[in-house]
């Protein structure tokens, strides 16, 4: 169980998930469930879609190509909030991977889930993406991390796996296992999944005592 010093740590609610087999459902019946578009960003890349990129396969292109531009973070992260509306998900797979975009990283967050929430066609797809950026063995790991855990997965494992993949080597694992425990905890123990090796292992030493 995790413990804030004084204070306990706030369980708060996660997204309800159902694995194709049905095995840890969870306390919901929906599949990734998330949440509407929280800012700006997010409408507008909704906006983009609906007017500018609507099969456009050279349009699809060009925002997965910006996603990997150096002059503008704030431009590559709009361009793979972008992309995830127009039903290419790999740009934003890839931004998670960027220390470049960490700022930026509940944007792409939020709208991978959004994207994986509209139907379960649109969940595998978003699933089938994160494949084919990290592989099988990196690909199915940050698919469950982006379904969220509920309470009752969070403290019945839960918990050390999330704290576990924060020494993981992928920025995009450690992205949104920081992402999992502070939805359900309010906590980050100023963890940066883009610090260096140093920096996060202070960090990761707390949450490693917490977990105690």
């Amino acid at each position: 169980m995790l413990d804030g010093g004084d204070q306990p740590l706030r369980m708060r609610p996660g997204s309800a998930y159902r694995f194709e087999d049905g095995a840890d459902a969870g306390s919901g019946d929906r599949l990734f469930e998330g949440p509407p578009p929280r800012n700006a960003y997010q409408q507008r890349g909704m906006n983009r879609f609906a007017k500018e990129v609507v099969a456009a396969e050279d349009a699809l292109e060009a925002l997965a190509e910006l996603t990997e531009i150096d002059d503008s973070a704030a431009l590559a992260r709009d361009a793979a909030v972008t992309a995830v509306a127009a039903g290419h998900p790999e740009a934003a797979w890839k931004a998670l991977e960027s220390g470049r975009l960490a700022r930026y990283a509940d944007d792409v967050v939020h709208a991978l889930q959004r994207a994986a929430a509209t139907s379960p066609e649109d969940a595998e797809r978003v699933a089938d993406a994160a494949v084919k950026v990290f592989g099988l063995q990196g690909g199915d790991p940050l698919v469950r991390l982006l379904a969220g855990y509920d309470d009752a997965q969070f403290q019945s494992g839960g918990a050390e796996a999330l704290v576990d993949g924060l020494r993981h080597a992928s920025l995009a694992h450690r992205t949104l296992a920081l992402w999992n425990l502070r939805q359900l905890t309010g906590a980050t123990f100023s963890f940066d999944p883009a610090g260096s090796v140093a920096e996060r292992q202070r960090s990761l030493s707390i949450w490693q005592t917490k977990l105690r």
